[in-house]
């Protein structure tokens, strides 16, 4: 309702309410016609071509994260297998036998 004053934003300016004599119809200016509206929906078809390509995108780099993720986890494991097998426990060809 505007009933508390907040100097932070208004500073000693105060807002005098509005009644419903006080409101006018306001036009805003804009003529529509079939051309314009014709253009808001092309506008609205690009944003919505835009935004399913974006979220094709972005699931392509998700599923491509998962996949670096999966290689590195297997990067590590033959790491470990490799430091064991240089601190002279299992064999080169059991780190190489994983196939995934």
């Amino acid at each position: 309702r505007g009933a508390v004053k907040e100097p932070a934003l208004y500073g000693d300016f105060t807002f005098e309410p509005i009644t419903k004599e006080d409101a006018f119809p306001a036009s805003l200016g804009h003529k529509t016609n079939k051309q314009s509206y014709e253009h808001i929906i092309s506008r609205y078809v690009r944003r919505g071509k835009i935004a399913a390509k974006k979220r094709k995108l972005e699931k392509a780099i998700a599923t491509k994260l998962d996949e670096v993720s999966h290689l590195r986890e297997k990067l590590t494991k033959l790491s470990e297998m490799e430091q064991t097998e240089e601190a002279g426990g299992g064999s080169k060809e059991d780190a190489l036998s994983d196939s995934d």
